[in-house]
C-alpha cells in the first residue's frame, strides 16, 4: 500500500479520480435510499375513478327522461346493505312533478263567510221549510281547520225539502277529476232507524256548467253517510265521513252542487256539515322523476404511490460500502501527506 501511494500519482490526482466516482455513486444511490412504501406507510390511499365508470349525461331535447345514476365515492357500507336515510330513506327517491290543484274556491271553508254562506259558493233552498246556512266552528264537527259549512232544515211542511250550495269551475273536457268531500249528517232523531232515513246528503254535477239546481241535466248521488245525534256526540266523538269519486269533464265548465235532504214532514231538525271539498285533476297518469342510487361501485384496490427503485433493505447494502470508500480515501490522503512532509 505504501509503495502504491508513493510511486504513483500525487494525492491531488487521487482525489480528482475518487471524488467523481463517489459523486456518481451518491447520485445513483438516491432512488434506492427511500421507497414509496416507507414514505406513505399508514397513509390513506387516494380514491381513484373506476376505469369502467361512465360520466352521467343529460338526455337530449325531446328524449324521455331516464333514471340518472348518481355516482358516489366508495363507502364503508357492507355489500348488499341498504343505506339509511331521513325517515326511512329507500334506494329510490320519488319526486312528484305536479302537485294537485284544487279547482274549488274556498273548499276548506277557511276563507270567510257572507251571511252564513262560504265565500265562493252560492246558496239554494226549497220553500215550505226553515232552511239555513251557517259558519260552523264547533270543533267536534270539523274535518280540519276552524270552519265548516253548516246546512240546516227544520219544520218541514212538505216532503222532500232541500237546502244547499253550489259552485262553477273551469275544467278540461274529457279529463278525469277526483272529487272529495268530508262531513257528517246530524239529526234530532240521531239515527237512520229512528228517522227512517229521513236525512240524507247528496252531491250533483252539471257537466254543462249550469247553475239551476232543479235542472234535469244534474246527476244526483246520495252519500252513504248515516245520521248521528245532532247535539250530543256519541262516545268517542263524531264520525267524520269521507267520500271520493272520479268524474270526467264534458265541457269547459262544471258545476258542483251539494244539498241536504229532509224527506218527511215534521218539526225535527237536520244538520248537514260539509268540509274539505276538493276537485283536482286525477293523478294516476302524473309522471314522476326517479333518482335511483346505483349499486355499490367496486372499490379501488388499496394502493400507495408507485414504488420506484429498490427497497430500504436493498439500499442499506450501499451505505456501508460508501462509508468504507470514504474512510479509505481519507486514510490515503492523510498517509500521502505525512510521507511528503515527514
Amino acid at each position: 500500500m505504501k509503495h502504491l501511494f508513493r510511486g504513483c500519482w500525487p494525492w491531488q490526482q487521487w482525489l480528482l479520480l475518487v471524488l467523481p466516482i463517489l459523486l456518481a455513486m451518491a447520485v445513483e444511490g438516491v432512488p434506492y435510499a427511500y421507497s414509496a412504501d416507507g414514505i406513505v406507510q399508514g397513509a390513506t390511499p387516494i380514491a381513484q375513478r373506476p376505469q369502467n365508470a361512465s360520466t352521467p349525461t343529460l338526455p337530449a331535447p325531446g328524449e324521455p327522461e331516464a333514471q340518472l345514476a348518481v355516482a358516489s365515492e366508495p363507502s364503508s357500507i357492507p355489500s348488499g346493505a341498504t343505506s339509511p336515510a331521513p325517515g326511512q330513506q329507500s334506494g329510490a327517491f320519488q319526486a312528484s312533478l305536479a302537485q294537485p290543484y284544487n279547482l274549488i274556491v274556498n273548499g276548506s271553508f277557511e276563507d270567510g263567510f257572507v251571511e252564513g254562506v262560504a265565500i265562493g259558493w252560492q246558496p239554494f233552498a226549497t220553500a215550505g221549510v226553515r232552511a239555513g246556512w251557517h259558519d260552523d266552528t264547533w270543533r267536534p264537527v270539523l274535518y280540519d281547520g276552524n270552519h265548516a259549512q253548516l246546512l240546516a232544515l227544520k219544520d218541514a211542511q212538505e216532503r222532500d225539502r232541500y237546502v244547499g250550495i253550489f259552485q262553477t269551475v273551469p275544467v278540461v273536457p274529457n279529463v278525469d277529476y277526483l272529487l272529495t268531500l268530508h262531513g257528517l249528517v246530524r239529526s234530532d232523531e240521531g239515527s237512520v232507524t229512528a228517522s227512517d232515513y229521513g236525512y240524507r246528503l247528496q252531491y250533483g254535477i252539471d257537466y254543462a256548467g249550469g247553475n239551476d239546481w232543479r235542472s234535469p241535466q244534474i246527476e244526483w248521488v246520495e252519500l252513504p253517510w248515516d245520521e248521528q245525534p245532532r247535539t250530543a256526540p256519541p262516545p268517542g266523538g263524531y264520525r267524520i265521513e269521507t267520500y271520493t269519486t272520479t268524474i270526467r269533464a264534458q265541457s269547459l265548465m262544471l258545476t258542483l252542487f251539494v244539498r241536504g235532504w229532509k224527506k218527511w214532514v215534521n218539526t225535527a231538525e237536520g244538520n248537514y256539515n260539509v268540509d274539505g271539498i276538493s276537485l283536482v285533476m286525477a293523478q294516476a297518469a302524473v309522471p314522476t322523476a326517479s333518482i335511483t342510487a346505483p349499486e355499490s361501485a367496486p372499490s379501488a384496490p388499496p394502493s400507495s404511490m408507485p414504488q420506484t427503485g429498490a427497497s430500504v433493505t436493498e439500499s442499506g447494502r450501499l451505505v456501508p460500502a460508501s462509508i468504507a470508500l470514504v474512510i479509505l480515501l481519507v486514510v490515503g490522503v492523510l498517509w500521502r501527506s505525512r510521507q511528503r512532509h515527514g
